[in-house]
């Protein structure tokens, strides 16, 4: 009888175990039922949300250093900014060029959209994709230098204070050098700043602006005989040379580069790279006065 006892009582000590691991196994696949279903559905919620978001005038987030900006996958990072019925004011990030390229606004305004759309590059990667060329002495009569055309180079050195500058077109070459993901730099040149305000900064893309220093008035400086196309520097031995035209080109004294970053409907506001000046507002009559005297040039990311 005792070891009956011994034997019915391992069958029903069996039997629970059993039990409770028939239990265990049901309780772990339901919840893992549940994680697959609910863990789905949670993250198509979760991506549905986000589309929504987008409403709110923003673009998926992605930190990239200038190595990453060279893959051909890399996609721009996130862009964010405020709209309402008042205005629109782009948060791009500020430098000031006293610090960087004295004479080279352009290339200071260009970092700065750059680093909007979550590039890292740096100065030695804006030098190293820009096309560059000097002033030389020349064996003229009436002219002492020959050399190109800002609107080929950025002519004369950026990173001291005797450099002229470039125009939008020199800006656009070097840009589309660096811009990766499908973005490329577009001349807008011709546009109005009320126009540009509705086709850029609306859809939060600032813009760089040719205007003049402290909104002052542009007038005539060095004059120069203009080097054929595609050289932008002439040897010293070829002064008198063939690579030389008989066109000239006069630098525009205060020629100045910002970046289109806001507009209220008293004022537009820009990144001034100048003197450290940081975010202005000026008014629209006099941007639009100094954009025109600088040929209404102009240049965005699109």
């Amino acid at each position: 009888m005792e070891n009956h006892h011994h034997y019915r009582h391992d069958q029903q000590k069996r039997r629970k175990q059993i039990s409770v691991l028939i239990a265990v196994g049901c309780c772990c696949i339901g919840i893992l039922f549940a994680c697959l279903k609910f863990g789905v559905f949670n993250l198509e919620k979760s991506v549905e949300a986000s589309s929504s978001k987008g409403e709110v005038l923003s673009e998926a987030s992605s930190e990239v250093s200038s190595e990453e900006a060279g893959t051909d996958d890399f996609s721009p990072g996130n862009i964010s900014w405020e709209k309402d019925e008042n205005g629109v004011h782009l948060d791009v990030p500020y430098l000031d060029q006293d610090d960087l390229l004295p004479s080279g606004c352009e290339l200071v305004s260009t970092l700065m959209l750059l680093e909007y759309y979550h590039y890292s590059y740096t100065v030695d990667d804006i030098i190293d994709n820009l096309d560059m060329g000097n002033l030389s002495e020349i064996d003229d009569p009436n002219y002492d230098y020959a050399g190109p055309s800002p609107e080929e180079c950025f002519v004369g050195n950026p990173l001291n204070g005797d450099g002229f500058g470039c125009f939008p077109p020199v800006i656009q070459k070097m840009m589309n050098r660096l811009l990766k993901g499908g973005q490329q730099a577009v001349d807008t040149s011709g546009e109005s700043l009320d126009d540009l305000a509705k086709q850029y900064l609306d859809q939060g893309k600032p813009v760089l602006v040719w205007t003049t220093i402290l909104w002052g008035d542009a007038y005539p400086s060095d004059t120069w005989l203009l080097a054929k196309p595609g050289v932008y520097s002439i040897p010293e031995e070829d002064v008198s040379s063939s690579l030389i035209t008989d066109q000239t080109y006069t630098w525009p004294a205060n020629e100045h580069c910002v970046v289109f970053v806001g507009y209220d409907e008293d004022d537009f506001y820009f990144n001034d790279p100048y003197a450290d000046s940081g975010t202005i507002a000026c008014s629209k009559e006099q941007a639009n006065q100094c954009y025109e005297t600088m040929g209404y040039r102009s240049l965005a990311v699109e």
